[in-house]
């Protein structure tokens, strides 16, 4: 027994030792669009993007001298705008999504220390929980030859019996980070996430979140 605590002792002091683990806040803005696959073939797309907020808390893991795990907790704006004209252009339809997630992402960071600055890029991905957001609708259409237009709002992740945008509220996905620290505890990064999860309930329709994200942050303690 007196073995077997001494080894773990002596693991816990070497990781400590090894390791080093940096605590801080960050803002970010997101670049948010859509990407949107629909059966409907009559219908011209095209999509927009809107600048949308994110904020949270993050934290590494330094592992070495150059590798290092990254992960937080941030709550991210998701969406983007759309557009539907059919082609005949009788009818339109404008779209805008707002969806708020709480993300989880994790990344494999790997950087180098140059005049001081520490250079960093990393890879790995997100999961997402939607709590909240909202769908904007506005459709025209003109009956025999007079223009009617008409809005409609919904709450995003609501099913369509329930008068919702029928969206899921979990997501997933595949992101990459690569940014700058200074020596007093500033960092910034860009960084993209491309996500894999088809959010729509529709069995005709794929949703899946895209954005381009710019972050500026602060350690606390490291």
């Amino acid at each position: 027994m007196k073995k077997i605590t001494f080894f773990v002792v002596a693991a816990l002091v070497g990781l400590s030792s090894f390791a080093q683990l940096s605590v801080g806040i960050q803002a970010t803005g997101n670049l948010a669009n859509g990407n949107i696959k629909a059966a409907y073939s009559d219908f011209d797309l095209k999509k927009g993007s809107e600048v949308k907020p994110g904020a949270g808390i993050v934290a590494e893991l330094g592992i070495g001298h150059h590798f290092g795990i990254r992960a937080g907790a941030t709550y991210l704006q998701q969406g983007g705008k759309f557009t539907y004209t059919a082609d005949d252009a009788s009818v339109s339809a404008k779209m805008s999504n707002s969806l708020n997630y709480v993300q989880v992402p994790v990344h494999v960071i790997y950087g180098v220390k140059l005049a001081g600055f520490r250079l960093f890029g990393g890879l790995g991905g997100y999961a997402a929980y939607g709590v909240s957001g909202k769908s904007k609708s506005t459709v025209r259409y003109d009956a025999d030859g007079s223009p009617i237009e008409y809005t409609d709002e919904a709450k995003a992740f609501d099913k369509e019996d329930d008068g919702g945008a029928n969206l899921r509220r979990t997501d997933f996905g595949a992101s990459a980070i690569a940014g700058i620290e200074l020596p007093g505890g500033l960092f910034a990064h860009v960084g993209y996430q491309l996500g894999l999860s088809n959010i729509s309930r529709d069995e005709d329709t794929k949703y899946r979140n895209r954005g381009a994200q710019l972050t500026i942050g602060y350690y606390l303690f490291r």
